[in-house]
């Protein structure tokens, strides 16, 4: 009689594997993606890939992951949020341009900077600067 009462049902399993990839494998492969994901390689960003669709097939998660969209999401976000200038990471963007007329709108008003190298352009804030115009 009492393990009848702690029986969990079939769907409220489904939805507590859902909650468990959330809280576990979603949230470490997105703690610090916007600082790591343009050095990672396009055989790592397969692999994740892969790992999502597995995921998804094996019905651990109810929509299928990737790697580039939750970059772009990441991206946004953080970006938007550092433009506050409460923000502690504020001090890294670079100063806004300064000029008189207006051709046509743009999704931000910072100056941007000449790019040299690769590992340059992938930071997180070039990417975010150049991705935005």
């Amino acid at each position: 009689m009492l393990s009848s009462k702690l029986s969990i049902r079939p769907t409220s399993i489904s939805c507590l594997i859902l909650i468990v990839f959330n809280a576990l494998i979603l949230s470490k492969i997105s703690y610090a993606l916007p600082a790591f994901s343009g050095h990672i390689t396009t055989a790592d960003k397969n692999r994740i890939n892969k790992f999502f669709r597995k995921a998804y097939r094996r019905k651990l998660v109810s929509q299928l992951f990737d790697f580039d969209i939750l970059t772009q999401t990441h991206d946004k976000r953080l970006f938007n949020s550092i433009k506050y200038p409460d923000h502690c990471l504020n001090f890294l963007l670079p100063q806004k341009r300064s000029h008189s007329r207006q051709l046509r709108p743009k999704g931000h008003d910072y100056t941007l900077s000449h790019i040299q190298t690769t590992l340059f352009k992938n930071s997180f804030l070039n990417r975010c600067l150049f991705s935005t115009l």
